[in-house]
């Protein structure tokens, strides 16, 4: 990772903000949650899961997990000295969440493999998708929306990396893009991974032995790359550390924020929806008492997923025990989308660092005060300001009319409107029921 200078002194920031800081930046990069909990041993338990799967015999995968290099408790225990030396300023008290926030992700780090405690720490930081709603919308309602749209099966054709250099790879994609930011990025290919791409603090590991589609390709050049990676340098500019690991709940609205980022790069698909909604709705089958089996039953007879793919949902859903983290993408995605959809918030301060939709008021008036700069990094989507102020104009357009109405007005049939390719084409969608 490229050094930055340590900042011992800021004219505008007191010396116990910055220790606070600097200590809880520290801490906090010990706490790399999905290092610990992605099992090492998925691929040989996806085997013995789906040979027993197809002779319909249940069984569930024994998953074995990283050893956690240090005391979970000693950690805690300077966690705790640093809340004494806060004040009830509106930044101590963001640091004051953020200790609260990283405690409770090292007690769910300690109890990785025990089902019942892990996941009462995962729904204390993430929710489950019943609860959490935002405007009376729950996560669960938006995470059926996309699982039972009709979709198409993406084609996959381009590896992870490649020794013949006129091949076209996933890594090519992904540094080509770095490089029109002018931001490092490393691209690593991992075995343990329990989604096909994940970013870290200036790399993307892919998933060995799999291939990507092209849509895939694009979308991982804009989330991981052009949104996860970009609000990282963004926030490595400011004096604060914690804009970099994050202010205190700050998760949803970047995954959501990714989201909304791949809808308007046109990298979004209804297939891509699907996956998004089938962890959501993994999760709210699990907290509700459903095995690996179940789920895994679930996702291949009941929604159409193939075999690889249920199995990736509920490696998801059930590492580490219960993990609830990724039912935050619908709210964090209905979330940001609103926000800025409204004018309640400014996606150029939003995309300043790694910030919840919470803390960009106080970030804004940070920035006013030049103890933070204005982003360096701006977004792909975002670039063109006109386009976004007209998006918001012909959103707030689009509100004169509500569906229900519409039809009604119209006199569209339901079972008309629902129809594959209504209006297009038929692109030989497959159906699926609700």
């Amino acid at each position: 990772m490229e050094s930055r200078p340590e900042i011992e002194f800021h004219p505008k920031l007191s010396p116990r903000v910055l220790k606070v800081d600097r200590a809880l930046y520290r801490l906090a990069r010990k706490c790399k949650i999905l290092y610990y909990i992605n099992p090492v041993n998925s691929a040989v338990e996806k085997a013995k899961f789906l040979e027993r799967y197809r002779r319909g015999k249940k069984y569930a995968p024994h998953f074995k997990y990283r050893p956690i290099p240090f005391e979970v408790s000693s950690t805690i225990s300077e966690l705790s000295q640093l809340d004494k030396l806060l004040d009830g300023s509106e930044l101590g008290e963001l640091y004051r969440r953020k200790i609260d926030e990283l405690n409770t992700q090292l007690l769910l780090l300690n109890t990785v493999g025990d089902t019942q405690k892990f996941m009462g720490y995962s729904i204390a930081l993430y929710g489950t998708p019943a609860h959490g709603h935002l405007a009376d919308v729950k996560p669960l309602d938006v995470a059926r929306i996309w699982l039972s749209a009709p979709r198409n099966t993406e084609d996959r054709c381009i590896p992870p990396v490649s020794d013949n250099p006129l091949e076209w790879t996933v890594q090519k994609d992904l540094l080509d893009e770095a490089l029109y930011y002018g931001f490092p990025c490393s691209i690593r290919v991992k075995d343990h991974l329990s989604s096909n791409a994940a970013a870290g603090e200036q790399s993307i590991s892919l998933r060995r032995g799999i291939l990507y589609s092209r849509k895939e390709s694009l979308r991982l050049k804009v989330h991981e790359v052009g949104f996860h990676l970009l609000t990282t340098f963004n926030a490595r500019q400011h004096p604060l550390r914690i804009f970099e690991i994050g202010t205190p709940g700050y998760l949803a609205d970047q995954e959501g924020g990714a989201i909304w980022a791949e809808e308007e790069s046109r990298a979004i698909t209804n297939h891509r929806l699907a996956v998004l909604g089938a962890r959501t709705v993994g999760i709210h089958m699990a907290v509700g008492g459903a095995c690996f089996w179940d789920v895994f039953d679930a996702m291949v007879t009941e929604h159409g997923f193939d075999e690889e793919d249920a199995y990736y949902v509920c490696e998801r859903v059930f590492r580490g025990g219960v993990y609830t983290k990724d039912a935050i993408y619908q709210k964090g995605y209905y979330n940001v989308r609103s926000h800025v959809r409204f004018g309640l918030v400014d996606p150029y301060v939003f995309i300043n660092g790694k910030i919840g939709i919470d803390a960009v008021p106080l970030v804004k008036a940070l920035m006013e005060e030049e103890i933070l700069v204005r982003p360096r990094y701006i977004p792909r989507f975002l670039q063109d300001a006109d386009w976004i102020h007209s998006w918001k104009t012909l959103s707030a357009t689009s509100d004169l009319h509500r569906g229900d109405a519409f039809r009604r007005q119209h006199r569209l049939a339901e079972d008309e409107l629902a129809a594959p390719g209504f209006g297009l084409p038929d692109p030989k969608l497959v159906l699926l029921k609700p």
